[in-house]
């Protein structure tokens, strides 16, 4: 046999102040729980941009390397351009010196092309010379 035994009032059942308070409690529980999650959820968001923000500046490291290539270029295309330019201004300008480039003949004393003038020149030059020789 057994005995089922209920208080009413203090103690026992009903008791607003009791439920009202166990409420609070669980409400309090919840409100912990979400703030929790919230964490969890920024701390994912937060890595996800640490590792977008990673990626991007490996992405940019690796662009400034074909980047540094391309100056690298432009500057040695730059200087040859300068040389070339130079290279006629030695030799006279059009029609006025026809020996070949002084530098160009002693780096490469076969080849006479310094430039378009000074191969026209220089074949020039053979040409006369041949017929004086």
């Amino acid at each position: 046999m057994a005995l089922l035994n209920w208080r009413i009032g203090p103690g026992g059942l009903f008791v607003f102040s009791e439920i009202h308070v166990q409420q609070a409690r669980l409400r309090a529980t919840q409100l912990s729980e979400q703030k929790l999650r919230d964490e969890i959820a920024q701390q994912v968001v937060t890595a996800r941009a640490r590792a977008r923000v990673l990626s991007l500046a490996h992405q940019l490291a690796t662009a400034r390397l074909p980047l540094s290539d391309a100056q690298e270029n432009l500057r040695l295309d730059q200087e040859r351009k300068e040389f070339r330019h130079r290279a006629r201004d030695d030799c006279g300008g059009a029609g006025v010196d026809r020996r070949p480039h002084r530098i160009t003949c002693a780096l490469s004393p076969t080849t006479t092309k310094c430039s378009t003038t000074c191969f026209a020149r220089s074949a020039e030059s053979a040409r006369i010379s041949a017929h004086r020789g």
